[in-house]
């Protein structure tokens, strides 16, 4: 069955329109961010984005997408299908080697990253304390659930991370994100597959997750990903010692609170 997967390098059949020195360019090149879901029709959705001129990103139905060239209309193409997948090699493209050079490696975490992912997290916006995050507790963290975490590693440095564990019966995600610089390139996806994958391994059947309502961007990658939203509960948590909040959208919401 033809698919693709996020980070793959298509081609519009019209780049066999262009003229060889049109070829030279990334005209008509295009790269596979992701598959997302209509939230009204729940129709599917090909996400890829351009590697020419402004690198616009696109959204066009799944069909569509994946659909056959119409030889009626275009009868000198001689590709099959609107777009099909290409190898680096197959281009002369300036950001289709800059595209290649940046996909990262992938391995699980260990405390030994936790000072990058931890610059991340702050970086992105994640929900920390000072107990929970510090280091001590990362290290209890990944002592208890040394098989599940996951960081993205380009060039020595941690461009990814999703921290994940479980109880014996349920998975939690926490602390998933991705570099500012680095996203768009399936990088969040490959570390939730590689977290659920490895939850599964352990005799796990279900995941959960927390996100901040207004992080809406976030919200909606993890219902492209399947973490449907439960409207019919209230979360709740108690804090058994004393902590303090110290990301950096809550420290910055107490200091508006202060000024009034």
């Amino acid at each position: 069955m033809r698919q693709f997967e996020p980070g793959d390098i298509v081609q519009h059949f019209k780049r066999e329109m262009l003229s060889e020195e049109e070829k030279k360019t990334d005209r008509y090149l295009y790269r596979i961010m992701d598959i997302a879901v209509h939230t009204e029709s729940r129709e599917k959705l090909m996400i890829y984005q351009a590697l020419y001129d402004d690198c616009k990103v696109y959204a066009r139905p799944y069909e569509m997408f994946m659909g056959e060239v119409d030889h009626g209309k275009y009868p000198e193409v001689a590709q099959t299908y609107r777009f099909e997948r290409i190898s680096a090699e197959e281009s002369r493209g300036d950001k289709i080697e800059s595209l290649t050079l940046s996909q990262p490696d992938y391995r699980l975490m260990t405390i030994d990253d936790y000072e990058a992912a931890y610059d991340l997290w702050i970086k992105c916006g994640n929900g920390l304390n000072d107990k929970d995050d510090s280091r001590e507790g990362i290290e209890k963290y990944l002592k208890r659930n040394p098989n599940t975490s996951y960081v993205a590693v380009r060039e020595e440095k941690i461009v990814g991370v999703i921290l994940c564990g479980h109880d014996g019966r349920r998975g939690i995600v926490q602390h998933a994100c991705v570099s500012p610089d680095y996203r768009r390139m399936g990088i969040g996806k490959k570390l939730v597959d590689l977290a659920v994958d490895a939850l599964k391994k352990e005799g796990i059947n279900k995941v959960l997750l927390v996100a901040f309502k207004k992080n809406e961007g976030g919200n909606a990658f993890w219902e492209s990903q399947g973490f449907t939203l439960r409207e019919d509960l209230n979360y709740r948590n108690k804090a058994l010692v004393e902590m303090v909040r110290i990301d950096p959208d809550y420290l910055a919401e107490e200091t508006e609170i202060e000024k009034v």
